[in-house]
Formats: C-alpha cells, structure tokens, sequence
C-alpha cells in the first residue's frame, strides 16, 4: 500500500504541476494581450521588456538585438458601394468591438489593415477571383473566433526577412535596396482586408448566372 500511496501521491504532484505551468501560460498570454502591440509602438517594446523580464527570471539567457525594418501603418482607407439603381452604400470596415476580448475595446487599437499595401484610389467593378485560384470550396466564415465584423491581419509579403535587406540582417549598418529597385517584392495593387458583413454586402450586389460548384458560407440567396 505504500508504493501504491507513493505512486499516487507522485501522480497527483505531477498534475498540481502541470495545472500550475497551465495557470502560468494562461497568465502570461492574458498580460501580453491586455493591449494592442503594433510592431515599434511603446506597447511592443513592452512586450519585449515583459518576456525579457519572465526569461531573466526563470534564469534563462536573454538580450535584446536592435533591426531597422520598413514599416508600414494606414493613415485612411474607404470603401464605397455603388448599386446599379445609382444608389451608394458607405461601408464599416471596423471591427465590433467584444466585451470578452478586451483589447478590442482600447482606444490604441488602429483600423484594420494589411502591411506593405501601396497607397492609391481604385474605382472598377466587382470580380470575384476565389483567391485567383481553381479550387471550388470555400469555408470561410465557419469560426466562433472570427465574428462577423472580424478580420485576419497581417500582411502578404512572403518573403524572408525585412524587404529592403532580404535574407540579410537588417541591422542599422546593413545595405540596403531603395523602394523602387525591382527585386523587392512588394505589392503594387492597393488592397486591405474587410469583414464578412461588408463581404456580404458585396457579393449580393453581384448578378449572373449563380457559380455552379463554388457557394461558401456567406448568407446569400440561393
């Protein structure tokens, strides 16, 4: 009974651990998402303080390296509808924000946007290219994290590294390309993100013959 007491003695030690290691994961990733942290903001360099700070004391190696990186941040973006019947519709292009989510609520947070878009003015008609690819199924949206209002960010520079010193370091003594030397392969067609709601809005004003195979999840009429 002993080693039957000890063993489980050592079980419930073991799980006591990894549920406090669980807490402490929890508690870490609540304080890092407390506030939006754009790339070379106070709030981003907060961060790197917070994990410096949780490394030095949980006695691991850590030092901080200076980059100069090309950024990019949106200072306006607009997105009019223009129906047939000459009437306009003015869309939201901002997220809801979620009283469960509290950095949505901060004041910081800047509108949505993807990285590296060129600035310009674009007035067409509406295509709808399915990521400009063959393939008929579409699943978005089908995610309790990604409201109707919500949107992926990022950015679609597929490249390794800083654009302006590709796959070298991009350290304040580093060579670099200008903006307009052709192997930097940034985006030249403006475009940013927009949410499901005003997706919808789009693609009913669409007319024709309905996709035969593609449909997706957007609630349109059949």
């Amino acid at each position: 009974m002993k080693n039957n007491s000890s063993r489980l003695a050592t079980g419930d030690s073991r799980r006591m651990e990894r549920a406090g290691r669980n807490d402490s994961i929890a508690g870490h990733l609540k304080k890092l998402t407390e506030e939006p942290r754009v790339d070379d903001t106070p709030e981003n360099f907060a961060t790197a303080n917070y994990v410096y700070s949780i490394f030095e004391r949980s006695s691991l190696d850590a030092h901080y390296t200076d980059y100069e990186v090309l950024l990019t941040y949106p200072l306006s973006r607009s997105l009019s509808l223009y129906l047939p019947q000459g009437e306009s519709l003015d869309l939201k292009l901002k997220e809801q924000p979620l009283e469960s989510v509290p950095c949505t609520l901060n004041h910081k947070v800047i509108p949505t946007f993807h990285a590296y878009s060129p600035s310009g003015n674009i007035s067409a008609q509406i295509v709808f290219a399915n990521y400009g690819s063959n393939i008929t199924e579409e699943y978005y949206p089908q995610s309790r994290w990604l409201p109707p209002s919500g949107v992926q960010q990022g950015s679609i520079y597929g490249e390794i590294g800083d654009s302006l010193t590709p796959r070298w370091p991009s350290v304040a003594d580093a060579e670099r390309l200008s903006l307009d030397d052709p192997r930097i392969k940034l985006p030249r067609i403006p475009f940013f993100p927009i949410f499901t709601k005003d997706a919808t809005f789009i693609m009913k004003s669409l007319d024709g013959a309905l996709a035969p195979h593609w449909h997706g999840a957007l609630d349109l009429a059949d």
